[in-house]
């Protein structure tokens, strides 16, 4: 009888041991460790009676310490909702922390438009890329749901914009520069 037992007992052992899960079946995506990149916002908006000299930014640092080249690109949606087209690649950053300043000039130049088109309440988005030196990718959709869902607390580098107004709407403090682009 001891012998079934233990025979009986050796089989559900064996049994439990090899019992790992097939990684391939996980339905989460990879997450890349330690690309993220943040944006600490200190002008949060153009101004439009003072274009030449008003700017979008703030400082951009690499909090892991893993990321050695960050690309954003920039479009425009206009007061009517009208997009400038696809995301056009605006600059490479490579050295953290980097104090971001965005003028509309360079905005305009990257767009290939004049400066006489932008209006009070167009809309300047930007989305960042971030590359470590293994060549992983991060952007917006590798973040965790939690940062896609709290972008202003986590102040992410990978989805914000800016906003083109007037004098008396520069401090307003709505919308928010990390509303989903």
């Amino acid at each position: 009888m001891k012998k079934i037992i233990f025979f009986n007992l050796s089989i559900l052992l064996f049994s439990f041991s090899s019992c790992e899960r097939d990684p391939s079946l996980d339905p989460r995506p990879v997450i890349v460790d330690g690309n993220f990149m943040r944006l600490d916002i200190t002008n949060r908006k153009i101004n439009y009676d003072d274009m030449p000299n008003s700017f979008f930014g703030g400082i951009l640092s690499n909090p892991g310490g893993k990321v050695i080249q960050y690309d954003l690109y920039v479009r425009r949606t206009d007061t009517n909702n009208n997009l400038s087209g696809e995301f056009v690649f605006f600059k490479t950053i490579t050295t953290f922390p980097f104090e971001l300043k965005i003028y509309a000039q360079e905005i305009v130049n990257t767009l290939g438009i004049s400066i006489t088109q932008l209006s009070e309440g167009d809309i300047i988005r930007f989305i960042g890329v971030a590359k470590d030196s293994q060549g992983n990718i991060t952007n917006f959709y590798n973040l965790s749901p939690t940062i896609q869902s709290n972008q202003a607390y986590y102040k992410q580098a990978f989805r914000f914009g800016t906003y083109i107004v007037d004098e008396a709407a520069l401090n307003s403090k709505t919308p928010d520069n990390y509303d989903p682009q």
